[in-house]
């Protein structure tokens, strides 16, 4: 046999050991319980083991989770699981972070869309650096003249809440 072959066969061997790695964490997720539910629809009837995570619009925008229990259950079922993927991408915390700083270098914060004209008005979106949301704005006959008019100021309606978006 070739002797790189043999070391090319015996490092790919190595590489592939099933043995987990030590700096790993071999934490257990949450198990969701089931609880079969069955839906008749069309004269076929399937069974949803989960459908007890299904939570109505009234459930979901309560002021107070914790008085429905259903919800309460939902909620905690769904901590934990973010709670296991925390604790099992925590070796990868500094290279999340070195990748989003890469990530965000890339981005011009201060950015503008390619205008589209409409009806004598030129429409654009634009960014301003420091600002996580846009600007939709639109100028009268020319860019270059025109003056703007802000008809959407999202950093001015997002103030306030963690996410916002139009639409």
């Amino acid at each position: 046999m070739n002797p790189r072959i043999a070391l090319a066969s015996l490092i790919l061997a190595a590489g592939c050991s099933s043995n987990p790695q030590p700096d790993k964490p071999t934490a257990q997720p949450p198990m969701a319980k089931k609880i079969p539910f069955e839906m008749t629809e069309h004269g076929d009837t399937r069974v949803d083991n989960y459908y007890w995570m299904r939570l109505s619009d009234e459930q979901k925008n309560a002021p107070d989770s914790t008085r429905d229990q259903q919800t309460k259950d939902v909620l905690d079922y769904l901590n934990a699981e973010n709670a296991f993927t925390k604790s099992m991408l925590a070796h990868t915390d500094a290279f999340q972070a070195k990748l989003f700083e890469e990530m965000k270098g890339r981005i011009k914060e201060t950015d503008q869309s390619v205008p589209v004209k409409d009806n004598g008005y030129w429409y654009y979106t634009r960014y301003e650096a420091g600002k996580d949301y846009a600007f939709n704005c639109r100028k009268k006959d020319s860019m270059e003249t025109g003056t703007e008019e802000v008809l959407v100021n999202g950093p001015a309606l997002a103030a306030g809440h963690d996410y916002w978006a139009l639409g």
